[in-house]
């Protein structure tokens, strides 16, 4: 997963939420899985690809979770909009 997603950022294909997505990340089993996935792109050079301080009470697989279910396009919706939705059912 890891470098399916920095292959996207040097083909500059994609990255951020989208890529985070494209490239497996809601297969991870749990939010830790996904914060070290965060910290590994990040240790390798990357800009951060995702506002990760929004995400300090929010379980981040539970977010992807709900992006896949709701086949939500990251270019299209806000990600504050899509915290709204998801509300309080989804903080860890």
């Amino acid at each position: 997963m890891f470098n399916k997603y920095m292959g996207f950022r040097k083909s500059n294909y994609t990255g951020g939420y989208d890529g985070l997505l494209k490239s497996g990340v809601a297969t991870l089993k749990n939010d830790k899985e996904i914060r070290e996935l965060y910290a590994l792109i990040i240790q390798h050079g990357e800009k951060p690809p995702l506002e990760i301080e929004k995400f300090r009470n929010v379980c981040l697989k539970k977010f992807f979770d709900y992006a896949i279910d709701e086949k939500i396009d990251f270019y299209r919706v806000p990600i504050n909009e899509i915290l709204n939705r998801i509300g309080s059912r989804h903080f860890t």
